[in-house]
């Protein structure tokens, strides 16, 4: 029997050097490589035989969406108009559990111009992490340092930030967490 994990993305469009979520986008997924098909999508792990979903799967309201497929490499294909579609390849974790980046994570944490603390969905593997603002990266520095400005700094899912990123920002983090 076949094992389905999950395979999430958040459809982004760059807008004046910022990237913004594209409410209600559709996205297509296909299996990576030449001649790929599309690859069969399901709305939870079971997999169960008659739910596929149908292609083109709609993003929410936030540009997100989440299915679940077999492991292995993808492309996935949001049509941003009938001229262009946006490809971004993708990876889904396999039997082994192995590592598979976390790309624009919309960490916890009120965006007020107040809140300076945000926390990730999983505990990141090693610090490598990428803290974005409106598409702008931050700079992030060691533990043991106070963040300043545009600065920030990682322990266990915790990203502490020098500045408070003000209502209307968006936040996207990039990661690799750890093994489980």
């Amino acid at each position: 029997m076949a094992s389905y994990y999950p395979l999430e993305y958040t459809a982004q469009r760059n807008l004046n050097q910022s990237f913004a979520p594209v409410p209600l986008a559709q996205v297509y997924v296909f299996e990576s490589g030449p001649g790929g098909q599309m690859k069969p999508l399901f709305p939870d792990a079971t997999g169960t035989p008659g739910t596929a979903l149908q292609q083109p799967i709609d993003c929410d309201n936030d540009g997100f969406m989440r299915v679940y497929t077999t492991p292995g490499r993808v492309r996935v294909d949001m049509l941003v108009d009938e001229f262009l579609t946006v490809s971004t390849e993708m990876v889904i974790a396999d039997d082994d559990h192995i590592s598979v980046p976390v790309l624009n994570e919309h960490p916890q944490g009120a965006v007020n111009g107040v809140n300076k603390v945000f926390v990730l969905n999983q505990v990141p593997m090693g610090s490598d992490v990428a803290f974005f603002v409106n598409g702008t990266l931050w700079d992030q520095i060691a533990i043991s340092a106070n963040p300043v400005g545009r600065q920030y700094n990682v322990e266990g899912a915790v990203i502490d930030t020098g500045d408070a990123p003000q209502t209307g920002d968006i936040i996207r983090v990039i990661y690799t967490p750890v093994r489980t």
